[in-house]
């Protein structure tokens, strides 16, 4: 998979040739029958005598290193001294029990593994501020089954070294294997790659890494950095983190699957541009309040935009409100059989072009009237996707920039839509979950920080672009700040007459009750064809407010909207003489049936 080197076999008694396991027995025999040999409680302390590996175990207050021959035997109270010794001379076990490391355990050379007993805890003393484990320019190490524990609490970031106080560093390593390990209470990184290939993170546990403030404002569970490539992160539990998994600064070619990924910021980040090529697939994120994946690429000349990630099978979920996926500025992202139960479920921002979206399952539980948004974002195919949101608001929706995108062969809940601004955009086959041709919407809608007061007889317009040929104009909404007990607004439609709504043709009108604030709906089964159109609201007197567009239409590009009075509460058949005006401009959209591709 991926390039991925195997580590090299764990030497085992099963490994031992007739002959040495022959020796080695009566090696033992006669050792026993010795009337000058100590006995030691090896049983008691988890060591398993047989086994080729250095055994580290506790006596009393002295930390114990002993050979796999017996022949050599070193004694300390310094237990990462008598760890580093052990594992400067071969591979080493380390017993159960609990070990107070006062100084970093280093790996210079290759070919070793460290491993220990269930319950063999090593924990950082007070005022360690350093890396635990430092293991740098070697190949086919492998830390296992031992637990570290960084006692965050009582650790000081140390000024100018770069990422200090992790759990495990690695850098410049090929085929380094950290399994079955569990890390927890790092003040930095619990694991920290950098500049490594072909290594494996797999069934660890990693809990409660970062110290909420200070310069590591990205501590991760598992950090990939600067040119690390063809690494697996797999089947790990990862939680109570700024970020779960953190790709960053040109780490390429990597795989994170099949983790377990709680309340963490960030449940997997590729970041800082030239992170290509990388698998996030079918991880169970919960409780990512921020993002459940989020890939950024800042375009820079020393960071390239990143590109070709994938983000597939995953299940995300969370009750904050937070984003599913969210993309920025990275090309052809393929986001593929997702589940997606969030506040916003996928984002794509600026330059994420050419992304495949696909075969996802959306369910919006936030207030932000969307799942799928694109900003400036172009040539996306969005195919065969399922909403099961109930809330409603547009399934698809873009903002300024987006163009050229396919929406095709969707199923989309019948209380959801899809609202587009481009006309380059296609949108074809699209059904609810009756069979039916799918809502759309389109029109301007922000939460409102200001309302437009109504005056006599005046009529506000709204331009609306209409993306789908020959579409059934079901209903016209509007919002209504503040309402007047009897009184009743026009509710208008006007074709387009060059972007203006001056000389165009009255299409439609009727005539609602605005007696009391909120969202009011007209009903107009009209069919009309794909192209721009002016919704009008004529309010009665000026006690009547509207609430008002932003500057920026989220349904369609920033028009600025127009007015017109006449002399009575009523409506010409051509719009006459109107002013522009960016102000006056109301929240306001259509929801449409089309009826053909």
């Amino acid at each position: 998979m991926c390039g991925y080197t195997p580590p090299p076999m764990q030497p085992t008694l099963s490994n031992w040739s007739t002959s040495q396991k022959t020796l080695f027995t009566v090696a033992l025999v006669a050792l026993l029958a010795s009337s000058s040999f100590v006995a030691l409680n090896l049983t008691n302390s988890g060591v398993n005598p047989l086994t080729p590996f250095w055994q580290i175990y506790k006596d009393g207050n002295n930390y114990v290193a002993k050979a796999p021959n017996g022949t050599q035997e070193f004694t300390s109270t310094d237990c990462a001294s008598i760890i580093q010794t052990a594992w400067n001379l071969g591979d080493t076990h380390v017993a159960s029990g609990s070990y107070a490391l006062n100084e970093r355990i280093n790996k210079t050379s290759s070919n070793f593994e460290l491993t220990g007993s269930p319950n063999a805890v090593l924990t950082a003393k007070n005022s360690f501020n350093d890396n635990l484990f430092a293991i740098t320019n070697v190949q086919n190490v492998t830390i296992s089954k031992i637990h570290i524990d960084g006692n965050q609490n009582n650790q000081q970031e140390q000024a100018g070294l770069d990422f200090s106080n992790s759990g495990i560093w690695i850098e410049n390593c090929t085929c380094i294997t950290v399994k079955d390990v569990t890390v927890t209470n790092i003040y930095a990184h619990g694991i920290l790659a950098k500049n490594d290939s072909c290594c494996t993170f797999e069934g660890n546990i990693i809990i409660n890494c970062g110290n909420n403030g200070g310069t590591y404002i990205s501590e991760a569970c598992i950090l990939l950095y600067y040119y690390s490539h063809n690494c697996l992160v797999s089947g790990n539990h990862l939680s109570f983190s700024n970020r779960g998994v953190y790709l960053s600064a040109w780490a390429t070619d990597n795989v994170v699957s099949d983790n377990d990924i709680q309340n963490c910021g960030r449940g997997v980040h590729l970041s800082s541009g030239g992170c290509n090529d990388n698998i996030i697939d079918s991880n169970r994120m919960n409780a990512c309040n921020n993002t459940g994946v989020y890939i950024e690429a800042p375009s820079s000349v020393d960071k390239p935009v990143g590109t070709q990630n994938s983000v597939t099978n995953n299940q995300i979920s969370t009750t904050d409100g937070g984003y599913g996926i969210l993309v920025y500025n990275s090309t052809y992202a393929k986001i593929v059989g997702n589940t997606l139960n969030v506040g916003q479920p996928l984002t794509l921002y600026n330059g994420s072009d050419n992304a495949l979206v696909n075969g996802n399952i959306f369910s919006s539980n936030g207030t932000n009237h969307f799942d799928v948004m694109t900003t400036s974002a172009k040539n996306g195919s969005f195919t065969n996707n399922i909403c099961t949101t109930t809330s409603s608001h547009s399934w698809y929706k873009e903002l300024a920039g987006a163009s050229s995108n396919c929406i095709r062969a969707n199923t989309i809940s019948v209380s959801c839509g899809i609202a587009v601004l481009s006309s380059t955009t296609v949108v074809a086959s699209n059904f609810g979950y009756t069979n039916t041709p799918a809502q759309m919407i389109a029109g301007f809608w922000n939460y409102p920080t200001t309302y437009q007061n109504g005056v006599v007889n005046q009529t506000f317009l709204a331009p609306v672009y209409i993306p789908q040929a020959l579409s059934t104009i079901q209903t016209a909404t509007f919002y209504v700040g503040t309402g007047n007990a009897g009184t009743n607004a026009i509710v208008s439609l006007w074709s387009d007459n060059g972007l203006t709504p001056q000389g165009g043709t009255l299409l439609w009108n009727t005539t609602v009750s605005v007696a009391t604030s909120g969202g009011k709906t007209a009903t107009i089964n009209l069919n009309e064809p794909k192209g721009w159109y002016w919704v009008g609201v004529t309010t009665y007197d000026s006690t009547v407010t509207l609430f008002r567009s932003t500057s920026v239409g989220m349904y369609n590009d920033a028009r600025d909207g127009a007015t017109f009075t006449t002399s009575t509460f009523s409506l010409p058949t051509t719009c006459p003489t109107v002013t522009v005006s960016g102000t006056a401009r109301f929240a306001v959209y259509l929801a449409t049936l089309p009826i053909t591709d």
